[in-house]
């Protein structure tokens, strides 16, 4: 009939309109997955080329000196493993640039929550400078706040009436020579801790994500803008004196005692440029915290003289490992090397 071709029609013609929308959806999709993975890859060489040229301050470069002399300990402390770090050694295009300023993984959660056990255990007589440490500086990234907050949870400085946790963009990863999209685009203060907040319940729950949930009001986002102008890849320039900027403050701090929670390639750069020359011929852990990264969840002691602004850092050792596996590994990579 008459009805029945009109209907039939019409459902030919919605059904070739829903056909013709999904392929549209579809290869836009496509496109965007092989525009990732294309990305993905040009970058893990641009990765394994940048390690062969790690950042080096400028011929220009200055130093300010210091007010504060003498010296004090500054404690390095790296996020725990984040959906980055897996994605990278699975060699996962996808999960690398699928997303921006990438969370802790579950297992990320647990080494901070093992590391938490570890500092409580310890003797108290052990852990008493540590303890009282005066100033908790933290990249703004989700993968560091998330760390500072389960890791720190017990430290008396983010206990009501300490100073807190404070956010310091200048500790940011570097993205330099190439960044990855683990370290851009973060929020801005407003926005910040319930970005922390929200990632960590998508991998965590219960007991876990106690800390995370308790602790985020003593967070002080007071440096980071209003907006994400903090946020994207920078020059060597802009790298270096940032870099240079963070040491600085560092020294000139009028804190005896300092923790940082970064990562590694910042780290890194920081042993390499701002180490003695003289303590990284004759300290081990020096030496080999200035060419190899700092292992998730762990933390190296600096000895730390405000007196030389060019070299401040003058020793270097690992606390809190667990069965002493940072000394290990430390030992294993340098009988590779010879």
């Amino acid at each position: 009939t008459k009805k029945e071709r009109l209907f039939q029609d019409s459902f030919y013609f919605c059904f070739f309109r829903a056909s013709k929308l999904f392929m549209l959806v579809w290869l836009a999709w496509a496109v965007r997955r092989v525009a990732t993975v294309i990305l993905g890859l040009s970058t893990l060489d641009a990765l394994r080329r940048a390690k062969k040229s790690p950042l080096r301050l400028l011929p220009d470069s200055t130093f300010a000196p210091s007010s504060h002399t003498g010296i004090k300990s500054v404690y390095f402390l790296r996020h725990g493993e984040s959906q980055w770090n897996v994605a990278q050694k699975q060699r996962d295009p996808v999960g690398m640039f699928g997303k921006f300023d990438h969370a802790l993984t579950a297992r990320g959660v647990l080494q901070a929550e093992n590391l938490r056990s570890r500092i409580r255990l310890t003797p108290r007589l052990d852990r008493l400078e540590f303890d009282g440490a005066t100033a908790i500086y933290c990249s703004p990234l989700t993968r560091a706040v998330q760390t500072a907050l389960v890791a720190l949870a017990a430290h008396p400085a983010l206990r009501r009436g300490g100073p807190g946790l404070k956010l310091v963009p200048d500790c940011r990863e570097l993205t330099y020579p190439v960044g990855g999209f683990d370290s851009l685009k973060g929020e801005n203060r407003y926005e910040l801790a319930n970005k922390v907040v929200r990632r960590a319940r998508k991998v965590v729950d219960g007991r876990s994500l106690l800390p995370i949930e308790r602790a985020v009001n003593i967070i002080d986002a007071s440096e980071l803008a209003d907006d994400d102008k903090w946020f994207g890849f920078e020059t060597r320039r802009q790298a270096a004196e940032r870099l240079t900027s963070f040491v600085h403050r560092l020294t000139s701090s009028k804190d005896d005692v300092i923790i940082v929670v970064g990562h590694s390639l910042f780290f890194k750069a920081i042993f390499d440029n701002f180490a003695s020359p003289y303590a990284k011929r004759h300290d081990r852990t020096l030496r080999h915290l200035a060419k190899h990264k700092l292992p998730n969840a762990a933390i190296t002691r600096l000895t730390w003289n405000c007196s030389n602004p060019r070299f401040p850092v003058v020793h270097a050792e690992f606390v809190f490992a667990q069965d002493d596996e940072s000394s290990s590994s430390l030992k294993e990579k340098e009988d590779r090397g010879r």
